[in-house]
């Protein structure tokens, strides 16, 4: 699953929060977090993380990432949601975006 936002206007990225959560299958989630900028036109890459998820005991995670990204136009989130390829969906509860107008 690849989502992308586009800002109206340069953005400076500080911090960057979410939570994913898995209730009922085994599994190994991957995230990828990047960023483009108006110089640039491609995407760089913030943060990569795994979730893994073992119902009931481990369902849930939360990430809270200081980041420092200045003249931010679009931020593009990619999940795959196993590791492992077994048919299931990927989860993102909750994103938070702490930025300021450039």
């Amino acid at each position: 699953m690849l989502r992308i936002l586009a800002f109206d206007t340069l953005q400076i990225m500080h911090q960057t929060i979410l939570e994913v959560e898995e209730p009922e299958v085994s599994r190994t989630q991957e995230l990828l977090l990047s960023v483009s900028y108006y110089i640039l036109k491609i995407y760089i890459k913030l943060r990569c993380q795994e979730y893994n998820f073992s119902p009931p005991g481990t369902t849930f995670e939360r990430e809270d990432w200081a980041v420092l990204a200045e003249g931010v136009t679009h931020l593009q989130l990619w999940m795959k949601p196993d590791k492992g390829d077994k048919s299931c969906r990927a989860t993102l509860t909750s994103l938070v975006l702490k930025s300021a107008e450039h």
